[in-house]
């Protein structure tokens, strides 16, 4: 499973990514930067064999996940 987080939506002084990284060790973390490295990102949770792929941020990051994997022949999960 991989998490692409985008840190900067939605959080009030939380860090829901150390509180990701503490509950579930072997889930892998990655931050969305910009929507171009969010696109790179999901497409390459595709290449390194993911079968999972998590998105935590506002509708921008999940649009950029979303056109990172979408030209892509997968059997990838998106939630």
């Amino acid at each position: 499973i991989m998490l692409i987080a985008n840190p900067k939506s939605g959080t009030q002084g939380e860090d829901p990514i150390t509180e990701v990284r503490q509950r579930w060790p072997t889930v892998e973390v990655r931050t969305a930067s910009s929507g171009e490295n969010t696109q790179e990102q999901a497409s390459a949770a595709i290449d390194e064999g993911f079968d999972r792929l998590l998105v935590a941020g506002g509708d921008g990051t999940l649009n950029a996940v979303v056109q990172g994997i979408a030209k892509r022949p997968s059997a990838i999960e998106l939630g």
